[in-house]
């Protein structure tokens, strides 16, 4: 009896230093390959602390193999991926075991779980795919002093973004090329573009990728995400009134003899008022220099009375649009081009002048907003702004008033007839 109690305790102290430590697997292993780089990760085993072991080998690894396979990395406990630079084309095969208390790497491998079952090929010559292309995830406008304040948030810190500004709901497509105004080309992951705003004229803010605008097309839109969700406009301080005087219940001012237009010192002004102050503040008195500019126009117009001007396309072209420097009256007109509003045009040009302080901008301005009234057939309107219009930045101008004096003489005696 006591000798069978020796021979227990003999084998209880041999069996614990005999038997070898269970150790865990990695799982799900998984290679990438692009051209020189191999991306390598696998799956942490359940209540695994300890650090990892990656060998790489040009023979299939396993038990036996890996004591002739290169250690290639010795990653922290938690690590779930690796990526190796190969500096020589080839066929690999890779493995990634745990480690041992002992602090020397396991060799429990089962290929398929651990380690490759296949040769990973690794050619130099391939080239490394572009990198994913940026997006644009969120857009947002505020109004501040004036100006538009447009921030972008993108996928990418390196993505160039073109912020530009429309007068209308962009769409899809190619663009006319003054429709648009570039506010700002900018790079990063949080952009911000500051833009002036004109009181009263609404615009639409789009971010585009500066690669796709470069080739003139605007991509697919999401209000809220690359383009403004509704307009951005400020109020004025008054709103220009549209005058009409081709619509019923106007007065008739065609009536109005050529002569008359030389002695009439006013103005047609455009405050919305209550109607008993409307009729006191619908002129405006011309100071005396404008005065004398416009007796100077008009004597030289009637020194060629005898010959007529010829019937003008009021629409601007593309050619006289090219040489205007402010940006808000391209839009303007190339929008009254491309898409006939003449009364949006009309309205815009009113908000752009009584706005504007640059004298070659306001010149600009009344000359387009002449010929916008000559095309509604607003002769007396279009008159007055041709002669505010200053001769010297807008050389064309005499041309329009002598147009526009034969167009009104003509509409006269076509009333005079149907009388």
């Amino acid at each position: 009896m006591r000798i069978v109690i020796v021979l227990s305790l003999f084998l209880i102290t041999i069996v614990p230093g005999q038997a070898e430590e269970p150790s865990s697997i990695p799982e799900r292993l998984a290679i990438g390959v692009r051209a020189s780089e191999v991306r390598i990760s696998w799956q942490v085993p359940d209540g695994y602390d300890r650090r990892f072991f990656l060998f790489m080998h040009n023979e299939p690894i396993d038990t036996e193999t890996v004591s002739e396979a290169l250690l290639i990395a010795v990653l922290p406990a938690g690590s779930e991926r690796y990526t190796e630079q190969i500096s020589q084309a080839g066929e690999y095969h890779f493995a990634v075991v745990t480690e041992r208390e002992t602090r020397e790497p396991s060799t429990d491998i089962i290929p398929g779980r651990n380690a490759t079952q296949r040769a990973i090929r690794v050619s130099l010559d391939d080239p490394l795919p572009p990198p994913p292309a940026g997006e644009i995830l969120a857009l947002r406008t505020i109004t501040q002093a004036g100006q538009a304040r447009i921030n972008v948030r993108t996928s990418r810190e390196d993505m160039r973004v073109a912020v530009i500004r429309t007068l209308a709901p962009p769409v899809s497509g190619p663009v006319h090329r003054h429709s648009y105004h570039v506010a700002g080309v900018v790079e990063g992951a949080n952009l911000q573009v500051t833009d002036d705003l004109v009181p009263g004229i609404s615009v639409y803010y789009t971010a585009i990728d500066s690669e796709v605008f470069d080739r003139g097309e605007i991509p697919a839109l999401r209000p809220g995400v690359n383009t403004s969700r509704t307009a951005v406009q400020i109020a004025g301080t008054r709103t220009p009134r549209i005058v009409d005087l081709t619509g019923p219940g106007t007065p008739d001012a065609r009536r109005q003899t050529l002569p008359d237009v030389r002695i009439e010192n006013t103005l047609l002004s455009g405050v919305r008022l209550s109607p008993p102050a409307l009729e006191r503040a619908q002129r405006a008195v011309l100071d005396e220099q404008t005065q004398r500019a416009i007796t100077r126009t008009l004597s030289r117009i009637e020194s060629n009375a005898g010959r007529s001007a010829p019937i003008l396309d009021a629409r601007p072209d593309a050619g006289e649009i090219e040489e205007l420097h402010d940006s808000y009256l391209r839009q303007i007109l190339s929008l009254w081009i491309h898409e006939g509003g003449n009364m949006q045009a009309n309205s815009n040009l009113r908000h752009l002048i009584a706005s504007n302080t640059d004298p070659e901008s306001i010149s600009a301005a009344r000359f387009y907003l002449g010929r916008s009234e000559y095309e509604l057939g607003n002769y007396r309107e279009a008159l007055y702004q041709f002669l505010l219009a200053e001769d010297n930045l807008i050389p064309q101008n005499r041309i329009w008033i002598r147009a526009t004096l034969d167009a009104r003489r003509l509409s006269q005696q076509a009333q005079t007839n149907t009388r």
